[in-house]
């Protein structure tokens, strides 16, 4: 759980707002959300009173506040952790394939724009002006499902490069062409 989960879990079931004010002050007030998070940050009680100033007396009555139902010895920082369930009690939803990939692209967008346009840039600077460009659509739109149309000769190869053109781009079968990548073995 993150800090802000932290504290909103607490709130809740303390049936709180984490923004209403607990203690009113002239300079500031202290929201629960404030008074929680410094306590959860605190060594201890007298780390946390003089962390947000608040005088002997006024610390003593929060302990007698009904909303928290505080064990008089026990810390605010422990108390409130107590009020969190355990870390391998909580279990995050599993995703599917689909929506893990859904997640990862929406987090990533700019990386895969970017591969994107580096790569349409390459097919540009590697179509000559001599290439058949009908054909090329051609075979790009008879593709058959389950397939991929492949470049030979990569593109972007690492030790050769080949041209954007209809002798350089053949059918491949999906998970042969994703393993393929960007090599290109003599045979």
């Amino acid at each position: 759980m993150w800090a802000k989960e932290k504290i909103q879990y607490i709130c809740n079931k303390l049936n709180i707002k984490s923004s209403d004010i607990l203690i009113k002050r002239k300079d500031n007030n202290i929201s629960y959300e404030l008074f929680i998070s410094t306590a959860l940050s605190s060594r201890n009680n007298t780390d946390l009173a003089e962390h947000l100033n608040i005088p002997h007396e006024t610390f003593k009555k929060l302990k007698s506040l009904k909303v928290f139902n505080k064990p008089s010895k026990v810390y605010w920082k422990n108390y409130f952790i107590s009020i969190l369930p355990e870390p391998r009690k909580i279990k995050a939803k599993k995703l599917s394939q689909s929506e893990y990939n859904a997640k990862y692209y929406q987090e990533n967008i700019g990386k895969f724009r970017a591969k994107s346009a580096k790569y349409k840039a390459a097919k540009l600077q590697r179509t000559p002006t001599w290439a058949d460009l009908e054909k090329i659509e051609e075979i790009y739109k008879k593709c058959p499902d389950g397939y991929h149309v492949d470049h030979i000769v990569p593109l972007q190869g690492t030790n050769v490069s080949g041209l954007h053109v209809e002798t350089n781009l053949q059918y491949l079968k999906a998970e042969e062409n994703l393993k393929k990548s960007n090599s290109f073995e003599v045979s």
